[in-house]
């Protein structure tokens, strides 16, 4: 046999290299015309539009600087969807001086306010002076204080010198400790 005709080793099945894992669908910033709006987009790693995490394909943000002022979520038709397992479709966040979220509102398909799979429809919240949640208090689609499962209209949080929460304590409509 000479060398232009020596046989080529062949490959069974059980030889072939393992494929590769799938990787991660990629969120990629997307280019949009308007100032102001922050769009990504799932992408798998062949380029194709994919669903991500949350069960969303692109997620469109509103900005105002640097901070997200609201967001809401899309299909790959560009149809808007409930992130995830929640009922809501667009959250609305305000920030206090420091740049923390001091609220959050829900809204559903139709921009209505609408209570999260946590019970609440606007949360509000103070930070300390490490900016830690020191405060959260939960109100209804009417904006009225609202109790949640565990007994608790609003939480008061205390933390040890590591930063870690140490003590959370329940309070009631009148701001009376719950236990």
């Amino acid at each position: 046999m000479t060398a232009e005709q020596t046989e080529k080793p062949t490959q069974t099945l059980s030889q072939a290299a393992e494929p590769s894992p799938i990787p991660t669908p990629e969120l990629r910033e997307d280019n949009v015309e308007e100032d102001n709006i922050r769009q990504e987009t799932y992408y798998d790693y062949a380029g194709n539009k994919v669903k991500g995490e949350g069960g969303f394909v692109t997620r469109v943000q509103a900005m105002n600087k640097n901070l997200v002022i609201a967001e809401n979520w899309k299909d790959e038709n560009g149809e808007a969807v409930p992130f995830g397992d929640e009922p809501y479709y667009r959250i609305e966040y305000t920030y206090d001086k420091m740049g923390n979220v001091n609220r959050e509102k829900y809204f559903d398909k139709d921009g209505q306010l609408i209570r999260c799979s946590k019970g609440y429809a606007i949360v509000y919240r103070e930070f300390d002076e490490y900016n830690r949640v020191e405060y959260e208090k939960f109100y209804d689609t009417d904006g009225f204080a609202i109790m949640l499962d565990d007994g608790a209209v609003s939480y008061r949080y205390e933390y040890n010198d590591a930063g870690e929460v140490i003590k959370k304590t329940k309070y009631d409509y009148g701001d009376h400790e719950v236990e």
